[in-house]
């Protein structure tokens, strides 16, 4: 299948990511953490203190000890895509052990395999671990040596994805005299306490619409015209759009304009993401000298307006006031009646929909108001329509995909990793046809590939991704329901 016909196969929504950070302690009500050692064997240490790596002796036995901890991960959202899992541990200055070392008291995070209850759990029952995606916390420099920023983030993934049960601290080599110790969810100092935070973004659909509006005031749209020359007039219902300086019977005089559009058809959490505003030149002005630069240039600025105004009391004497931030230049006209289809004005459209009390519309002025200069365009009251101003808004609004869990249940994918050929098996639930698939990396940038349907099996062409972690969005097109599934590219 040539990928120019991919896009029927692919989803209709864009997609993004949204990065959070989740900052995670245990305690009583939200994870846990535990000692178990070999002196004790069959002790239960679910409330002490500190969370040891040991291997020492006590009036001349040897023993051996090790904690457990787990973070309670549940708040991730399902489908998130880990960025970061960083873990500190902190060193105890008021502890009866310390960390201390006659060979070196270096130590293993490793991920727990089984299940342990806090209350239960002692040397004897304590849980199964594995090597794999291990770290190394290095020899330590002081007793009381604090452990910050682990990189644990594959510890952390292969946890949500293998549903293992949270990390082992234990002594690489557990042999006397080397012990390394630290503050537990049980310490008193609460600042002690072992913490786990995961930075992940959350798949979003994003909803792309695009609307044109032009002034119109039964709709809350509006422009205007003021001047000095009539300094206290309202030109409300004035057929142009100028910037102008120049004299009238050897009089000089300044004219502006003002335009608003209502912007309440789009949601306040839109991300705009094009605002382009169109003026258009006055083919039949009755001003005789048209755009002018007749003594310097005639460009202008858009500028921001900071407080309100009516299009049918606005004068000079009462325009309001505006601000330099965010002004648009508007170039020298090279024409007598150039129009300007394509002036980029989203950074103002942005502010104006996140905080719609503060769209008071732009002023048009020339950015030197000196005679004789002026830019003469067509405003709303123009007798021919198509030479209205027009402002054309496109935007996103987003929304947190559900993965519907109960449809996931019998969708699986492989192999996974995966290399060359991606197999997504639908099950009982759907049937190829009926499906639309999208590949999304972990900053929510889609990727077209070549995919064959074969009724209720999907293949998908992973060659040309680079390696790392994606997901595989697959959407029922009946009714709307989405099933994310995270997959490793090798």
């Amino acid at each position: 299948m040539k990928k120019s016909l991919l896009a029927a196969l692919l989803l209709p929504f864009a997609t993004m990511a949204q990065t959070q950070t989740l900052t995670l302690h245990p305690n009583a009500t939200v994870g846990k953490d535990a000692f178990v050692t070999t002196y004790y064997p069959t002790t239960n240490y679910g409330t002490y203190v500190e969370n040891d790596a040991i291997d020492w002796t006590v009036s001349g036995t040897p023993f051996t000890s090790r904690s457990f901890i787990y973070f309670d991960l549940s708040a991730l959202p399902v489908g998130a895509t880990i960025i970061s899992a960083n873990m500190n541990l902190y060193g105890l200055t008021s502890s009866s052990n310390s960390q201390l070392s006659t060979g070196s008291n270096s130590c293993y995070l490793q991920n727990v395999t089984s299940t342990w209850n806090e209350s239960t759990v002692t040397w004897n029952n304590q849980p199964t671990t594995t090597t794999t995606n291990e770290v190394t916390l290095a020899q330590s420099t002081s007793t009381s040596e604090n452990y910050l920023n682990i990189n644990v983030l594959s510890l952390v993934n292969d946890q949500i994805a293998n549903s293992y049960y949270g990390f082992m601290l234990r002594l690489v080599n557990e042999t006397t005299y080397n012990s390394m110790v630290f503050g537990s969810s049980d310490n008193a100092d609460s600042t002690k306490w072992p913490m786990l935070v995961v930075q992940y973004s959350v798949t979003t659909t994003a909803d792309s619409s695009c609307i044109i509006l032009q002034p119109d005031t039964t709709t809350g749209s509006k422009d205007a015209y003021i001047s000095s020359y009539f300094s206290t007039s309202n030109l409300g219902n004035y057929i142009e759009f100028d910037a102008i300086s120049w004299t009238d019977g050897g009089t000089p005089f300044n004219s502006r304009s003002l335009i608003q559009f209502n912007l309440s058809s789009i949601p306040t959490n839109a991300t705009i993401t094009s605002a382009i505003l169109s003026l258009y030149g006055d083919t039949s002005t009755s001003n005789p000298q048209g755009s002018s630069s007749l003594s310097g240039s005639n460009a202008a600025y858009l500028k921001m307006i900071t407080s309100s105004w009516q299009y049918n009391t606005v004068t000079w004497s009462n325009q309001p006031t505006t601000t330099t931030t965010n002004q648009v230049a508007i170039p020298q006209s090279t024409t007598t009646s150039q129009s300007y289809p394509s002036i980029n004005v989203q950074p103002f459209v942005q502010g104006w929909v996140s905080n719609p009390s503060t769209n008071n519309g732009m002023m048009l002025e020339l950015q030197t108001e000196s005679i004789y200069r002026s830019l003469v365009l067509c405003s709303s009251k123009y007798p021919h329509p198509a030479q209205r101003p027009k402002l054309e808004v496109c935007y996103n609004t987003t929304t947190a995909i559900k993965n519907n869990l109960s449809l996931a249940s019998d969708i699986n994918i492989y192999p996974n990793p995966v290399n060359t050929n991606l197999t997504i098996s639908l099950g009982t639930s759907l049937k190829a046809n009926n499906t639309e698939v999208s590949i999304m990396n972990v900053l929510g940038q889609s990727f077209n590939q070549n995919v064959t349907k074969l009724d209720n099996l999907i293949q998908v062409n992973t060659e040309s991704l680079v390696a790392g972690n994606y997901v595989i969005l697959i959407k029922n097109i009946a009714t709307g329901d989405v099933v994310y599934k995270k997959v490793i590219k090798e």
